[in-house]
């Protein structure tokens, strides 16, 4: 029996979750939730979605479960909302703003006994996941520096976005998942007050191996990528559109748009067979080390 699914929010990737479960019989996306009841209306249109709604309520009264797609600075209100309502959960990151916060969802989600999931996305990108396997089966050896680098163009938003807080998730997800340990040594933040939108991380790994992340929501010129260094080799992706290695025995293309939305596909089918009792890829409790990693490069100067 497939699941009936409420969309919360209808922005461009609230469009990449419809489109991809109606393509599917594991749901069927029977509400979309936003404030302006037009907005609602045209994303009901565009997805052949029947009930169009601007009362969170109204919408999670039509569902078994929720996709939470709206401005970070709402997902833990809205989160608790859909739990509270009956609702399996499926909140994007960032999930909440703290550790308390993602402990209070764990929490509500156990009395509700309903499944409650954050939307790491990267875990389902291929490439990211072909560079994981190079890793567990010590294809590169003793890993000796990890560099990822994310410029995104200035974007217009209704709402503030927080590069520690979003961005920022994404390769410590991957870190912690690939090496099960990262060490926050330091932090240097622009804007130091309010929301930061240029950001620079050290940390280190087990073996000591140091880590730089770098993410710009006011880049001129896009970049995206992760370098992961081996003493055999190195390997080098942007999770997105390629992969290769400086041994040649890597060298793959990939369609951008395509491998996005696949990852999207297989995460939110993989959310739905957790719904209906499978296993689930990628834990709370793993969402809770990446909250607790970022809580600890939160504390340090960031300056």
């Amino acid at each position: 029996m497939s699941l009936r699914v409420a969309i919360v929010g209808y922005g461009a990737v609230a469009d990449v979750h419809a489109d991809q479960l109606r393509t599917h019989g594991e749901a069927e996306v029977v509400a979309v939730y936003g404030p302006s009841r037009a907005e609602a209306e045209r994303f009901a249109v565009r997805h052949h979605v029947n009930a169009a709604a601007d009362s969170l309520e109204e919408a999670l009264s039509l569902a078994d479960a929720a996709i939470i797609c709206s401005p970070s600075s709402l997902h833990f209100e809205q989160a608790t909302a859909c739990l509270n309502s009956g609702c399996h959960t499926l909140v994007e990151l960032p999930a909440a703003v703290n550790v308390a916060q993602i402990d209070l969802l764990a929490q509500l989600a156990e009395r509700r006994n309903r499944r409650l999931s954050c939307a790491h996305t990267s875990r389902f990108l291929v490439p990211f996941q072909k560079v994981g396997h190079l890793i567990m089966q010590a294809q590169l050896r003793e890993i000796r520096q990890v560099v990822y680098l994310r410029h995104i163009v200035p974007r217009k938003r209704s709402w503030c976005q927080d590069a520690l807080l979003h961005h920022a998730q994404h390769p410590i997800d991957l870190l912690l998942a690939w090496f099960g340990y990262l060490k926050p040594l330091s932090c240097v933040a622009l804007p130091v007050e309010g929301e930061v939108r240029n950001l620079s991380m050290l940390g280190r790994l087990e073996n000591g191996a140091p880590v730089s992340m770098s993410i710009s929501y006011d880049s001129k010129l896009p970049q995206a990528k992760m370098l992961v260094v081996g003493s055999r080799a190195a390997v080098e992706t942007d999770g997105f559109s390629f992969l290769r290695s400086s041994s040649g025995e890597l060298g793959e293309h990939f369609d951008e748009d395509a491998s996005y939305h696949d990852a999207i596909r297989r995460q939110d089918l993989d959310f739905l067979a957790a719904c209906q009792g499978g296993e689930q890829a990628v834990s709370w409790a793993e969402t809770r080390k990446v909250m607790s990693i970022i809580s600890e490069f939160r504390k340090m100067p960031l300056r």
